[in-house]
């Protein structure tokens, strides 16, 4: 649109054509792309900053690239910045290449201070700051659901007690339970002041029966079930009932009471349906019955078990005295009598915890031996101080006075102490009467504390010495007994990695049984979100008695749907290669461009590589797609996979004086045709130098390959090659200023090197998302559109990926015919359309001039301008739905969000996605956004995220043209990473956008 502060430059230095880079302020000029290096390291392109902007997750420093002599080294210092991103300080002992997010980061921006140094001297740049770093996903907060109802124990008799019992209880812990007895008989009244968990039956009971109605009070809300009626209350031995008591006129009514368990039926396969039938239930007619679907995890005991724990146990036995582990050694022993089957640290999990009384209670466990680094993990809900011995001090784990880890009970927080090297507090607090997940680990030569995720203190220490056995919950069984619970507790004999505490809590997030938001009828359609989990139905039957719950018994673990076979499946089945992410070596090494765009099966693609100095080099190509996560596939090589061909430098030519443009003219070097068997994708040429002093320097040339006449896809996409070519500014000229060596051009040629903008920034994302669910699609280039607007009626639906700035009219024609003729439309990206381009020489020249006035077109239907500029103003929101207002994101700025827009809730299309009134999507609205134009002359709109604020509006839109096709926008160019998380941007992959994607498309498809 304009002067952009984030762009990929490709230059004679090897581009790294998959990754994200940060333009240099200052154009550089041609002679030094192509003649003389600096001796000093010189920078190229500035550093950038990859990761999730979030507490408890980790920064990667990316060094950008340098000029100079060789070798060059890189030192990193990272740095804290004020909210606005102006004022940094260093981060102290914060000198590697990665940074873990830490609380105090929470709501500051972090930038990456990178130091190049060789022989000759040393210079020093820093990144643009990240987003605001937000707080650490928690998982979300489910109110109490009854599961199963609440019963009671004892003789309903005079003289005896009565205990009621819970019941089961799905919801966020801590759960408060509260009590109140009722007396029934025609009808049911609370007793005054009976709200213990217990009740002796009095006279005044007599003939009536007892339940019990249990409130459940978390965080989210309340909820409350009753148990069945006991049998009436007797009167005393010899005492006749009172005489004025009369015969009850009628039967009470009594409550639902089940006899036969709910159960489940259907597919357990994403795409399939489960349908709940309620059982069998007895009670007063009529029984109404309503439903919940809750969805169950067991993702934590899996991420501990890829770490290869010594001992690992998950202390959710219900009988018995004997700790299994996991692991299949170092079983333990429960001592004291502690409660087992107690509530545990993950939200419905089927495994629970054990409950320590703070008396006598503790879990002994085997001498691990440790002869290194080692680790203690575990979960740990404090309750307070324990009754027996010392107190002030909790006992997490230990087996003698000198070697122990606690707690500090200390108000309504506690620090971490340990004992292993005299007294080391943590840095950090946690709260009394919650679930924590803490960590302990010995590096060889330090101890760290790891609170809830979070460093929370190191020391430097020796190894101590493991001469017994130890306990969970004591170490002598006579002092600071740990009174509350223990789950999922665990040893390594190795020091968990940050990274990997880091895993093991957000796993601990996720793990257990949550309501799925919106799930509350008798059948529910798996989601892909429901892959790897089970599933269990909760019904509630109701009566004028009142309400009773039951439970069916848990599905098998969802598995994902079967995608649908077509040739985009077929060829991701095959075995994929993460060669092609090596990383590029800086320098005028080597480059190069084809000759075609695209090309379908039978066409020759031309290669002009040039190699600076001369040397050997091959070309390694590769189809981009999913491949199970390693994003591209090798299908050949020239002049062969183990072999090369000697190369040649070339010259630059000067530009254009007139227009900017400049062609390389390089002879053609390689050529291939294309085989039949190459699916239709994005192909990746990579140019490898394979002899010379930058041996193993690499550059990316991308072309797109489409599909055979007679393959009809249902999905079109298109690549917006017309925007790399407009930013490339290889030569020193683009179709902007800051690109460009001078005056901008106004005709820039694909006959050249580089590109402006890759393909990996924006598109590639999108491309892994559509070939790893499986769509049916092809692809294809700006230029086809216009060249053969006839194909695009041979799908139901084309796709616009990316940064879409520059449409032809020829391809708007085509689009807009399409659309009218009932070919749905999907616009994957943003600032889409933005103005108006032609070609020249065949398509291999793209004319901008952005000016009518100086633009030479006599046809004012064809002025390179934007297209609300044309004399007659054809704006791009009555194509794409909405219009760029100047929405871009500047160095330094962050992402913003995308809030959900309540009134399209119920829209199909955000259906199983579970956003709620209030939901967003955080950091979509990126780089450059637009946003419902007033008064544009579209159809109606219905409008699903907006973003209100500067510095313009952002929005996701539908709407159906007269034909009945319908168009969606998605309104930013940063969108697509919400769809994969290629190459860690700010913006993390979000299940929620994924779902309405797939809603989308599950319609446009059709």
């Amino acid at each position: 649109m304009r002067a952009r502060a984030f762009v990929v430059v490709a230059t004679g230095f090897a581009v790294i054509g998959w990754g994200v880079a940060v333009s240099a302020a200052a154009p550089v000029s041609t002679q030094f792309l192509h003649g003389t290096r600096p001796e000093h390291p010189r920078l190229v392109v500035r550093p950038h900053v990859v990761g999730v902007a979030r507490v408890g997750g980790t920064l990667a420093a990316r060094p950008g690239q340098w000029a100079g002599r060789r070798p060059i080294s890189f030192s990193y210092r990272w740095q804290r910045c004020s909210a606005s991103g102006t004022r940094c300080a260093a981060i102290r002992g914060a000198t590697a290449a990665r940074h873990r997010l830490v609380g105090a980061d929470l709501g500051r921006r972090i930038r990456i201070q990178v130091t190049a140094a060789n022989r000759v001297g040393k210079s020093t740049a820093a990144s643009p700051a990240t987003a605001r770093i937000a707080q650490r996903a928690v998982a979300p907060v489910q109110p109490p659901v009854s599961i199963s109802a609440p019963t009671v124990t004892g003789i309903a008799a005079i003289g005896q007690t009565l205990r009621a019992d819970v019941g089961a209880w799905a919801g966020t812990a801590p759960l408060v339970y509260t009590y109140q007895w009722r007396r029934c008989s025609a009808t049911c009244g609370d007793i005054a002041g009976a709200t213990d968990p217990t009740y002796a039956p009095a006279d005044a009971d007599v003939g009536a029966a007892l339940r019990v109605v249990v409130i459940a009070t978390n965080r989210a809300g309340t909820a409350n079930a009753a148990s069945n009626p006991t049998s009436a209350v007797p009167a005393r031995p010899g005492v006749p009932p009172p005489p004025s008591s009369p015969p009850p006129r009628s039967t009470p009514p009594t409550p639902p009471a089940n006899s036969s368990a709910p159960t489940t039926t259907g597919g357990t396969q994403v795409g399939q349906t489960l349908t709940a039938d309620p059982g069998t239930w007895s009670g007063s007619t009529p029984i109404t019955y309503t439903y919940n679907w809750r969805r169950c995890s067991a993702a934590y005991p899996s991420v501990v078990l890829a770490n290869a724990p010594q001992s690992y146990w998950r202390l959710g036995e219900t009988t018995g005295t004997t700790a299994v582990s996991a692991t299949g050694s170092g079983g333990g022993g429960y001592v004291g009598g502690p409660t087992l089957g107690h509530s545990g640290a993950f939200s419905g999990d089927a495994d629970p915890a054990v409950g320590l009384d703070g008396v006598d209670d503790a879990v002994s466990m085997p001498n691990p031996n440790f002869s290194g680094p080692f680790s203690i993990e575990l979960w740990a809900f404090l309750a307070g101080n324990g009754s027996t011995g010392a107190t002030g001090y909790a006992t997490l784990a230990g087996f003698d006075s000198t070697h122990r880890l606690l707690w500090q009970i200390a108000g309504a927080s506690s620090r971490l102490l340990t004992q292993f090297d005299g007294n080391f507090f943590s840095t950090q607090t946690a709260s009394l009467n919650a679930w924590h997940h803490i960590v302990y680990t010995f590096d060889g030569a330090a101890e760290h504390f790891y609170i809830d995720g979070s460093p929370a203190g190191s020391h430097p220490t020796t190894l101590p010495s493991w001469h017994s056995a130890f306990f969970l919950g004591a170490y002598d069984q006579a002092n600071y007994m740990f009174r509350g619970a223990i789950d999922d507790a665990a040893v390594y004999a190795s020091a968990l990695s940050p990274a990997q505490v880091v895993a093991h809590y957000e796993a601990g997030l996720a793990t257990g049984c949550r309501l799925i938001v919106g799930a509350t009828g008798p059948s529910h359609v798996l989601v892909p979100a429901d892959r790897g989990a089970t599933l269990q139905a909760i019904v509630t039957a109701s009566n004028a008695a009142g309400a009773s719950s039951a439970s069916a018994s848990a599905t098998s673990a969802i598995a994902g749907a079967t995608p649908p076979s077509n040739p985009v499946t077929t060829e991701n089945a095959l075995p994929g290669t993460t060669a092609w992410q090596q990383p590029s070596v800086d320098g005028p090494t080597i480059e190069g461009y084809t000759s075609q765009l695209s090309s379908a099966p039978g066409d020759s693609v031309a290669f002009h590589v040039s190699t600076s100095p001369a040397a050997n080099y091959r070309i390694e190509l590769y189809r981009m797609g999913w491949y199970g996560g390693a994003g591209a596939r090798l299908v050949g090589c020239l002049p062969g996979c183990t072999t090369d061909e000697p190369g040649s430098a070339r010259a630059v030519p000067t530009p254009d004086p007139t227009t900017g443009l400049l062609a390389a003219g390089w002879p053609v070097t390689d050529t291939i045709t294309v085989p039949s068997s190459w699916t239709s994708g994005y192909y990746n040429a990579r140019l490898v130098l394979t002899s010379g002093p930058q041996a193993g320097s690499a550059n990316s040339v991308f072309f797109i390959v489409r599909a055979a006449p007679t393959r009809k896809a249902k999905i079109l996409v298109e690549a917006p090659v017309n925007t790399w070519e407009a930013y490339n500014n290889w030569g020193g000229k683009s179709l902007y200023a800051d690109g460009s060596a001078g005056a901008p051009a106004v005709k820039v040629s694909f006959n050249r090197p580089g590109y402006g903008q890759s393909p990996m920034i924006w598109e590639f994302q999108a491309v892994r998302f559509l070939e790893r669910e499986g769509y049916d699609v092809s692809y294809a280039t700006n230029y086809d559109l216009g060249a053969n607007p006839s194909e695009l009626l041979d799908h139901k639906l084309v796709i616009s990926l990316g940064h879409d700035e520059y449409w032809t009219k020829g391809m708007r024609d085509a689009v807009t015919a399409a659309r009218d003729a009932g070919v749905n439309l999907a616009f994957l990206g943003g600032n889409d359309m933005y103005w108006q381009a032609r070609y020249e020489d065949g398509g291999r020249t793209l004319v901008v001039y952005r000016n009518a006035t100086t633009d030479p077109e006599p046809d004012p239907v064809l002025k390179s301008i934007r297209w609300r500029d044309l004399a007659t103003p054809n704006p791009e929101c009555r194509l794409v739905g909405v219009e760029g207002f100047g929405g871009i994101r500047t160095t330094g700025d962050p992402a913003r969000d995308y809030g959900v827009d309540s009134s399209a809730l119920t829209d199909p299309w955000l259906a199983n996605a579970e956003f709620g009134a209030g939901a967003a999507l955080t950091d979509l609205v990126g780089y450059e956004w637009d946003a419902i134009a007033p008064g544009c002359a579209a159809p109606p709109l219905t409008r699903f995220f907006h973003y209100e604020g500067a510095p313009s509006n952002a929005d996701v839109t539908r709407y159906t043209a007269p034909s009945g096709a319908r168009v969606l926008a998605v309104g930013s160019v940063q969108f697509a990473w919400a769809l994969d998380g290629f190459d860690g941007h700010d913006a993390p992959p979000d299940p929620r956008a994924q779902q309405f994607v797939r809603n989308a498309l599950a319609s446009l498809t059709q």
